[in-house]
Formats: C-alpha cells, structure tokens, sequence
C-alpha cells in the first residue's frame, strides 16, 4: 500500500498504534532526494526506522559532451547528490 508518510504517522497516532513508521521505501524516479530532504526538513525522517531508496540517475545538461561523457556526468552529479542524503 502507497502512503505518504504524515498520513501514516497521523493515522498510528489516532489509532493508538506506536508512532513511527517500521520501513519507507522510496522510489519515484529522480525525486527521491528532494523527498528525503523534505523528510529531514520536516523532522518526520527521524520518525522512520528503516529506509529503502531506488536511486536513479540525474540528468546533466553538458553541451556538447558526447553520450558517454553525458553520462558520467550525470553519475558524477547522481553519486554526489546521494552523498548528501
């Protein structure tokens, strides 16, 4: 079941259930770090016990670089920005 993560943790709490949640996983092809930074932004990452991300690649706009140059940028960039999760 697909759930953003204050509806679960507002539903634990009215319900009574312990509050957290057990296991996130994440997976929305490339938006994933800006939903984990809004998650620690927000404090509710804190409140998640365990973390599962499908990392995907960025995309880098490098004018004139050749396909493989244009992809080991992006996996410069994507390596980088998990990093700083």
């Amino acid at each position: 079941v697909a759930e953003a993560v204050p509806e679960v943790l507002a539903s634990a709490a009215s319900n009574g259930s312990p509050p957290g949640v057990e296991l996130l996983h994440v997976n929305c092809e490339g938006c994933e770090y800006d939903v984990m930074e809004g998650l620690r932004q927000t404090g509710q990452l804190k409140k998640v016990q365990q973390v599962q991300v499908a990392t995907h690649l960025l995309e880098h706009n490098a004018p004139g670089a050749d396909f493989h140059e244009a992809m080991s940028l992006s996996l410069q960039v994507s390596v980088k920005r998990y990093c700083e999760m």
